[in-house]
């Protein structure tokens, strides 16, 4: 499915496929990003496996602000 971030229920769509456990991808700068939920070890493990990274190579996790690092 594509979408348009300037759609809300596309982004509406992305936020119940992430708490779901599903993968999206979105764009970047420079190329697409895949995202799951970074709480939910099945996702991380389905994420690793689409990109066909090792467990001992570590993942981004972006934040929109600096009080999510805490949380």
């Amino acid at each position: 499915m594509l979408c348009s971030a300037s759609d809300p229920a596309a982004l509406n769509e992305a936020a119940r496929l992430l708490r779901q456990g599903g993968l999206i991808a979105f764009p970047t700068e420079t190329s697409y990003g895949l995202g799951v939920d970074p709480f939910n070890v099945e996702a991380l493990e389905r994420l690793f496996a689409v990109k066909q990274r090792q467990p001992d190579k570590p993942v981004l996790v972006l934040v929109a602000e600096q009080a999510q690092v805490t949380e």
